[in-house]
């Protein structure tokens, strides 16, 4: 499929298909064929990328990994609530990447967030999570979701919540990047 292509109001052009190629180890860029109004025939050429935005970064060994089965990925999400349960700060830090972005009822928090609303002190007192899903978005990324049913320490009254959290792996290690909550009326 060709499109075209305007440099301000005038035509210059059109672009047919486009692929990456690799430049380097760490590298790639993309290159189309281009078809301009002035010639005739049709040409490849590297897009003109900014300079900021003309290289980006591949993912590691991507060919050779396969995506994480439910299991494990749910084995990850429940070391997270273990640490809730017993109050460990150090564990929940460490299965959290440091860019963790958390979408909370009560706003947004980042791992400092998350890892200090329990500051070595439980939050969960017990949790069931049910109705698990997993979403592969690539070998490397996947989304869980699933709901989860819990009493806080102290109180007799269920509470419930859907949860979808992101989790990467990075330099083969699963971390948890994004998780999103919304809360449930209980009966």
């Amino acid at each position: 499929m060709m499109r075209n292509v305007t440099r301000g109001s005038p035509e210059i052009g059109r672009v047919g298909e486009c692929r990456w190629q690799t430049v380097s180890a760490f590298e790639v860029s993309l290159a189309c064929i281009f078809e301009p109004l002035s010639s005739e025939g049709s040409v490849s050429s590297t897009v003109d990328l900014p300079k900021d935005r003309a290289h980006f970064p591949l993912m590691q060994n991507t060919e050779n990994k396969t995506a994480p089965a439910l299991d494990e990925i749910l084995s990850l999400e429940k070391q997270v609530w273990g640490a809730l349960v017993e109050g460990n700060a150090q564990a929940d830090r460490a299965l959290l990447s440091p860019d963790f972005l958390g979408v909370y009822p009560t706003g947004f928090a980042n791992r400092d967030d998350h890892v200090g609303q329990f500051a070595d002190a439980p939050t969960m007192a017990r949790y069931e999570l049910s109705d698990t899903r997993l979403r592969v978005l690539s070998a490397d990324i996947v989304l869980l979701s699933y709901r989860a049913d819990y009493y806080r320490p102290g109180s007799e009254r269920p509470e419930a919540m859907l949860i979808s959290s992101l989790w990467e792996r990075r330099h083969d290690v699963w971390v948890n990047s994004f998780s999103q909550v919304t809360p449930l009326d209980t009966l």
